[in-house]
């Protein structure tokens, strides 16, 4: 009777076993090369690996019945064996595209786990080491940011919990990820030691993973637990990094430890909320200072250029050193680190600056490939892509910047409410900002721009008018100046006028008191006393353009005067040089360029030039544009085109559309 080693020699198992893992061993090294070019999921790959063990069995069973010559006939048992493998291998598969914890949804049609890390605790001795816990914060975020087959969640929206705790499950679903990241940070006051504990949570509060990372206090340590920390997640989680992935995730931005302290210090008053300007001072202090101790520290520089482009942007210095330094510090980090995510980003949000959109939004895409969890990026294409016009582009930015960054207020009431109401959607605009204000109700931005599209929509103006009456009256002047001339009342214009500046000043334009006064006695009907306003104005305006004379503000302040002057040919130059200076930088800017051709119009309609009004509002109200038939009905200085047969057809035409 043959024994049993002799039966697997006849069924030449050995060899059968040998030939297919061979070719198992082929081919997975094929599916690794192949599925690292074409960034295949975890749960592909895994499927794919779990396949080819399962054949290996099936092969084995099939050597076992048909190995051996002259035993071809299909048997009862062979067929139950590989019934019940194959019923093995379907139900790991159903596991895996289930409900495993590794595939859990962030949202709806979001097949990456999504992680949300929740700003790290200070255990440090010292309140001074805060810095520290807040920047290795950061710097996990960015890291994670970096990992395609992750969502991760950016800081704006998980720094909220550092001071509202909530429960974890309740964390989960408001931010629409499976998992939650905690961690701590503890400096050892008697070494230059740190202990970064961390620990992975899923929704319920189980945990999946945790561990201390100690490392000595430098920046070649720190890098390499910031890096390690995201590894791990990446790894319980199950998301695949691919080679360029793990480059940049390893990357160290700089080697000098004085330099990386510094840094994270700028990083800790920069994500400070409100962008105070005490705060971005000692950020550009701390950055620069890093950089004069490592000149090579593209990231610092990166995050500087940045810096001086929303300092100039937001009219808080229009100087020409502030916009070279901008350029400078962008060009210097891609120089140093070509493939530098943030480097990117710095030159984009430099072409934004400048106006040149095509260019910023190339450089904004590049860098959300690399840092695709980074909120940054896709909030600006958001951005750019309303200034080229290109809606589609817009919408799907600002969904994207939702999902990575849900608790950021700006999001939604600027790239979001801002946007829907230029488009006339005003009821989406106000459920944007009723959003932004449910995630921030003292912030009085979101509500005044609330009572301002209301006024758009509707022409209603209480619901502006309940907000300020709830804030003192030297609260939010603009506001009010702009509440009171929509009302027609001359007596709150003067009271407001007497507490504020001498000088209205925005973005977009200058306004002198006087202006003001000009329109308020006119609205009471004393021309004599507006007239002397007006003249007053001139004056004022006079001395500004002298100190100032390349500000296009200023010429729409004098179109305005020239035309309560009744001075037709200077106001309508002057308001053609406002339009021409405010687009001098974008001329394809389709978002900011009807707000000027908005206010060309009014120094039109004021000046008595009723025609070139009535056409310029005809094509204002066929565009995107902040200007509607409820705010042309309601405000007064539309008065003189009133009579104008052509501006009551216009009111008809556009105010029967939605």
């Amino acid at each position: 009777m043959a024994s049993f080693f002799d039966r697997l020699k006849e069924r030449k198992l050995f060899q059968w076993a040998l030939a297919y893992g061979a070719g198992a061993w082929a081919l997975l090294e094929g599916v690794d090369l192949v599925g690292g070019q074409f960034d295949w999921s975890t749960r592909l790959l895994q499927s794919i690996t779990i396949l080819v063990a399962v054949g290996f069995l099936v092969v084995l069973v099939l050597a076992w019945y048909h190995g051996e010559k002259g035993r071809q006939r299909v048997s009862g048992p062979e067929l139950m064996m590989i019934t019940v493998l194959l019923i093995i291998a379907g139900g790991v598969l159903s596991f895996l595209g289930g409900d495993g914890r590794s595939g859990s949804l962030s949202r709806e049609g979001e097949e990456r786990p999504g992680i949300a890390v929740l700003p790290c605790e200070n255990f440090s001795p010292s309140a001074d080491d805060a810095y520290l816990a807040a920047g290795l914060h950061e710097e996990i975020l960015l890291r994670l940011s970096k990992i395609s087959s992750l969502l991760s969640i950016g800081r704006e929206s998980v720094e909220w919990y550092r001071d509202n705790p909530r429960p974890l499950p309740e964390v989960a679903a408001e931010l629409g990820v499976g998992f939650i990241g905690e961690c701590s940070v503890r400096k050892d006051p008697q070494a230059d030691l740190i202990r970064l504990t961390f620990q992975l949570l899923d929704e319920t509060g189980a945990q999946i993973w945790a561990e201390n990372f100690d490392r000595d206090l430098t920046a070649g340590n720190l890098f390499e637990l910031e890096s390690d920390v995201a590894q791990e997640v990446a790894s319980a989680l199950g998301a695949r990094i691919s080679p360029e992935e793990q480059s940049r995730v390893g990357a160290k931005p700089t080697e000098n430890s004085e330099a990386y302290a510094l840094f994270l210090r700028g990083m800790d008053y920069w994500a400070r909320p409100g962008v105070l300007e005490a705060n971005v001072e000692i950020a550009e202090e701390m950055w620069q200072r890093a950089i004069d101790l490592d000149p090579d520290f593209a990231l610092a520089r990166a995050k500087l250029s940045y810096l001086h482009g929303v300092t100039y942007f937001y009219s808080r210095d229009f100087s020409d050193e502030r916009i070279e330094e901008q350029r400078f510090q962008a060009m210097e980090a891609l120089r140093l680190q070509p493939d530098l995510p943030w480097a990117h980003f710095a030159m984009g949000y430099y072409h934004y600056v400048q106006g040149d959109l095509d260019a910023a939004l190339e450089e904004l895409r590049i860098a959300q490939q690399g840092a695709p969890n980074d909120p940054e990026p896709s909030k600006y294409i958001g951005y750019t892509s309303r200034r080229l016009g290109d809606w589609g582009a817009w919408e799907e930015a600002y969904h994207t910047s939702i999902q990575l960054n849900p608790r950021d207020v700006n999001i939604h009431y600027n790239l979001g409410g801002s946007t829907l109401s230029h488009l006339r959607r005003y009821s989406d605009a106000v459920a944007a900002l009723d959003r932004a204000l449910e995630l921030a109700p003292d912030f009085d931005t979101p509500a005044i721009r609330k009572g301002r599209y209301f006024v758009r929509w509707m022409g209603e103006l209480d619901t502006l008018r309940t907000f300020l009456d709830s804030r003192a009256l030297d609260e939010n002047l603009y506001a009010r100046l702009d509440l009171a001339r929509w009302d027609r009342d001359p007596d709150r214009l003067f009271e407001i006028l007497e507490i504020g500046p001498d000088v209205w000043e925005s973005q977009g334009y200058i306004i002198p008191r006087h202006l003001v006064a000009a329109w308020a006695h006119r609205i009471r009907g004393d021309e004599d006393a507006a007239r002397l306003s007006f003249d007053s104005a001139r004056v004022m305006l006079d001395s500004i353009i002298f100190a100032n004379p390349d500000d296009f503000r200023v010429h729409g302040a004098m179109g305005y005067t020239y035309a309560g002057l009744g001075q037709v040919a200077e106001a309508t130059e002057s308001a053609g040089r406002y339009v021409a200076g405010g687009t001098a930088n974008a001329p394809g800017d389709v978002y900011f360029t009807p707000g000027y051709q908005v206010i060309e119009a009014e120094i039109l309609a004021q000046a008595g030039e009723a025609e070139a009004a009535v056409d310029a509002l005809d094509h204002l109200l066929s565009v995107p544009s902040p200007i509607s038939v409820p705010l042309l009905r309601l405000d007064p200085i539309w008065d003189p085109l009133r009579a104008d047969p052509r501006f009551q057809a216009l009111l008809e035409k556009y105010g029967s559309e939605p």
